[in-house]
């Protein structure tokens, strides 16, 4: 039995471009699909399971895990990249099946859709707010600062609230909760 198949050398450049503008790809490109796909779970990982968590446990403290996950988001995207390189040095492809331009063109747009869903569904949970005005000693003029966008009807006493009101942004603690009386003297 003789069997032929196409070879093609493999372009580690190609790779990490195909890799920088949709995770995975290149990895796909150079062969090892299978890992590309990993990569691209990893990242769609990295940004749903902390909006996820946050309806979970509605009380827990996300501001941490909202920072890791924006970093974690961007450390895989750009380990894919290396990676890519990586793997496709010095290496002859034999044609597959996934090896087409026809799947590089659905596994481009359908990495595109499911991180653009990913990030539609983390932003709609949480927000980046660079804030404007000085709030000493919290928070100055200039910081970045995660919001909740949801949260939960039971406040607590010292949280910290964020109110958009026509494009200031004014944060206030919590000192009372309903039922209780406040008393205010300026003096």
């Amino acid at each position: 039995i003789i069997i032929t198949a196409t070879e093609r050398r493999v372009s580690p450049w190609l790779s990490s471009i195909l890799t920088f503008f949709f995770i995975g790809l290149g990895q796909v490109y150079s062969g090892f699909a299978a890992q590309g796909i990993i990569l691209l779970l990893l990242r769609i990982l990295a940004m749903i399971a902390l909006p996820f968590y946050s309806i979970w446990k509605p009380d827990s403290s996300l501001a941490n895990g909202i920072f890791a996950s924006i970093a974690l988001f961007v450390i895989l995207s750009i380990t894919a990249v290396f990676h890519s390189f990586y793997i496709s040095r010095n290496k002859s492809l034999k044609f597959s099946w996934y090896n087409k331009t026809s799947y590089y063109i659905f596994y481009a747009l359908s990495t595109f859709i499911v991180t653009l869903l990913s990030l539609i569904i983390f932003f709609s949970f949480f927000d980046l707010i660079k804030i404007k005005n000085e709030s000493s000693p919290l928070f100055h003029k200039n910081d970045i600062i995660a919001v909740k966008k949801i949260f939960n009807s039971s406040l607590q006493r010292c949280e910290l609230i964020f109110l958009n009101d026509n494009d200031k942004h004014i944060i206030v603690r919590i000192i009372a909760l309903p039922g209780e009386n406040v008393f205010y003297k300026n003096k």
